[in-house]
């Protein structure tokens, strides 16, 4: 499964911005990448330096992750927040939650 996370900037300014993924309990971390920055993980959380995010160009990371077959018909829950350099006069958007409900098969 992928997590894909969007951050965009409505400006006007162009802030430094880290995002941190705090990955669901029992999913096991595969791989990620970002199309901007550098990304690292420890222990269930993937940090990404996104460096500056113009208003006119959002930064995507893509987060990687497996599913045990425990979490068939199961819901879960990833949430992403982001920091950034400059005060935000709006920061009820810096955090997404999203629910998953899953059917997984087993491929083997």
């Amino acid at each position: 499964m992928t997590y894909n996370v969007v951050v965009s900037n409505a400006g006007p300014d162009t802030p430094t911005v880290t995002l941190t993924d705090v990955l669901p309990s029992g999913v096991t971390l595969v791989d990620f990448s970002s199309n901007q920055g550098t990304c690292s993980a420890k222990v269930g959380t993937v940090t990404c330096s996104l460096g500056a995010v113009f208003n006119t160009k959002p930064a995507s990371v893509n987060i990687f992750v497996s599913l045990p077959l425990s979490f068939s018909g199961q819901t879960i829950t990833n949430q992403a927040s982001i920091s950034s350099s400059l005060g935000d006069p709006n920061t009820s958007n810096n955090s997404f939650i999203r629910w998953h409900g899953f059917n997984v098969a087993n491929t083997m």
